[in-house]
């Protein structure tokens, strides 16, 4: 798994799972006092508006969150400054957002007021055709992931005979001992781990201010010790920030409370967790090679949806490069300015 290097507080709103295009914006980004959902095609500036927004905030000392693409983690699908409460997100497909309260809670910022509709409908046919090959494309490499989800699945199964769950729950209450009472259980998601055209990848920084401890990828066990993890945080009744898993969305791959932070991670570099003592028994010579086969097709199978993924991208690219190419960009970058100058002005 690859480690993305970008700033501190990186994170994905969304992944690419076994199940198609997830997507968890209303979690991320409910609640914000003010959001503003920015429309448009491809290329037409949504992600260099939010880097912007977000270097002029960090001008003034504020800490910003950012949330990149799941297909492509050099786009962003969002920001938050959280002293403000305020965010920005990209509305347009896969990761469609309206405003549910406009003009009270969200504001929409529409791009294509940018755009010349003359040149984009000369290149219509092109523009379909591209849009058509892309999805095809796009969820060819889904399928791909679903087989690794299944290979994931089955490992699960010839791994659970094995688990002792009362081994498990005893080991997170011994990682959490130091940890106090909180005042009321929530969940925050801030996903650090992805699957898209850059590969498997995840960002270095999940709770990276706190105690970290590393638990090693085993055949499934790990999400067995974050779960259990996730139970005790619960009742101690603490807030908890969680990341779920792109192959497994229903499983967490990190969790962080009460100032420690519990990550499956091959890059992180904490305290590590060993939960080879969470085995009851021993697998069989055949349990653990049938493990490891599976092990090896998920593997295969996320190389084959990353490669699908990569030709996707390129696709998009091209369509980038038309809408670029029908964009005034003077007029979307003294926007820019403007919504600078609302939001950080003295």
């Amino acid at each position: 798994m690859e480690l993305l290097n970008k700033e501190s507080g990186s994170y994905f709103a969304a992944s690419n799972t076994p199940d198609g295009f997830v997507s968890y914006f209303d979690q991320v980004f409910g609640g914000l006092e003010r959001l503003y959902i920015i429309k448009g095609g491809s290329g037409v500036g949504k992600s260099r508006l939010m880097r912007d927004i977000a270097a002029a905030a960090e001008e003034w000392g504020l800490t910003v969150e950012r949330f990149y693409c799941s297909l492509d983690p050099n786009s962003l699908d969002g920001i938050i400054i959280p002293a403000m409460s305020v965010g920005f997100v990209d509305g347009t497909a896969p990761h469609i957002v309206d405003p549910t309260h406009p003009g009270a809670t969200e504001e929409v910022i529409d791009l294509s007021v940018f755009w010349d509709n003359a040149v984009l409908r000369k290149r219509k046919d092109e523009i379909v055709a591209i849009c058509t090959q892309k999805k095809k494309i796009f969820d060819s490499a889904i399928g791909y992931l679903a087989v690794a989800g299944k290979a994931e699945e089955q490992m699960h199964r010839v791994i659970a005979p094995a688990v002792n769950h009362g081994s498990v729950y005893c080991l997170a209450k011994e990682l959490t001992n130091g940890i106090k009472t909180g005042e009321g259980y929530t969940e925050t998601i801030r996903n650090f781990k992805g699957i898209g055209a850059g590969g498997y990848v995840e960002f270095g920084d999940f709770g990276v201010d706190n105690e970290l401890f590393v638990i090693k990828e085993n055949y499934g066990i790990e999400f067995c010790v974050t779960e259990a993890l996730r139970d005790i945080a619960k009742e101690k009744h603490c807030p908890v920030t969680i990341s779920r898993s792109p192959l497994c969305p229903d499983k967490i791959d990190a969790i962080a409370f009460g100032g420690v932070t519990f990550a499956l991670s091959s890059n992180m570099q904490g305290k590590e967790v060993c939960v080879k003592e969470c085995m009851k028994q021993t697998l069989s010579q055949k349990e653990l090679e049938r493990a490891e086969e599976l092990y090896k097709i998920k593997n295969s199978m996320i190389n084959h949806a990353v490669d699908g993924f990569s030709r996707a991208m390129k696709l998009h690219f091209v369509l980038e490069d038309i809408y670029i190419g029908a964009m005034d960009f003077s007029q979307k970058e003294a926007l820019t300015e403007k919504l600078t100058r609302q939001l950080f002005s003295d």
